[in-house]
């Protein structure tokens, strides 16, 4: 099971650079179907947003960096 999970739409496009990130630190995201009570969790009401056992995070930069 994935450590992270990853909450974004189908149209986010922004998504891309944080799975390619992933994809070369070798850390394992899942992306299961949107649902949009889980985007709910991000002080904005936005996505993309990670999920996490140590918080989440909000903003493409910022999970990209994570």
């Amino acid at each position: 099971m994935a450590e992270y999970t990853l909450v974004v739409d189908e149209a986010n496009s922004s998504a891309f650079k944080i799975l390619v990130a992933a994809e070369f630190s070798g850390v394992d995201i899942s992306t299961p179907a949107f649902e949009e009570s889980k985007a709910l969790l991000s002080p904005s009401g936005k996505v993309p947003l990670l999920i996490s056992s140590k918080g989440n995070l909000f903003g493409s930069y910022t999970i990209a960096r994570f």
